[in-house]
């Protein structure tokens, strides 16, 4: 006895049947733009990179000219990016480990710092710095933000390019394809919010980080 079939199932068949093998110049075009955007995306992980070397560099400089308040605030903008960098998404596990190894660095600086140590502190950082700069980065995942990895991030601490805390996460706006970020004010009273590109915001754990400055102001605050 012949089996059953629908006709939604032989129509299936057929079009599998019948479907033409993707041409080699669109595979290469596919696999070049797959690279393409992994190649984007761990470049702007190595500007992060680039940014926290120079901060631990700077610490290390301002605290062997005896500039301690400018050790301070660089290496308060290390502690974030190392830390963002650590716990960074869409960073494999080689990039986060190089970042989490500059994290181990920075805090023996700042826990010779405090015991008194300038110059431990500053060798630290400046090791700390320079292992960074050779360590591989690995790939990151081309993957972009979208509304529902933006409210999952909600609430973040937003750092800038070089470290600096710039204001909170605040939302997604699909329409336009930007980060919302709200800044300034107390306790949200007298905030204004400022637009993001997505793609130039990276999500962490702890933190996001914007690689380019506000595109413009949000209505609204």
């Amino acid at each position: 006895m012949r089996p059953h079939c629908t006709l939604r199932a032989l129509l299936g068949a057929a079009c599998i049947a019948t479907a033409p093998p993707l041409a080699p110049a669109a595979m290469a075009q596919a696999t070049g733009a797959t690279a393409a955007a992994a190649s984007e995306a761990t470049a702007r992980f190595d500007a992060v990179r680039q940014a926290l070397t120079a901060a631990m560099s700077q610490s290390a400089e301002a605290l062997r000219a005896g500039q301690r308040h400018a050790a301070t605030r660089a290496l308060d903008r290390a502690r974030r990016l190392a830390r963002f960098g650590d716990t960074a998404w869409m960073l494999d596990e080689t990039g986060r480990k190089a970042f989490r190894e500059a994290r181990h660095g920075v805090e023996e600086g700042r826990k010779a710092l405090q015991n008194g140590e300038p110059e431990k502190a500053a060798d630290s950082l400046q090791s700390a710095s320079q292992a960074l700069a050779q360590a591989p980065l690995g790939e990151a995942e081309p993957r972009r933000l979208d509304a529902q990895a933006v409210a999952e991030a909600e609430g973040r601490t937003v750092l800038d390019a070089r470290g600096e805390e710039a204001g909170t996460l605040q939302g997604y706006a699909p329409e336009t394809d930007e980060i919302l970020v709200s800044r300034g004010g107390l306790l949200g009273i007298g905030a204004d919010t400022v637009r993001l590109r997505a793609d130039q915001v990276l999500l962490g754990r702890d933190y996001a980080l914007a690689l380019a400055a506000p595109a413009k102001a949000a209505g609204g605050g």
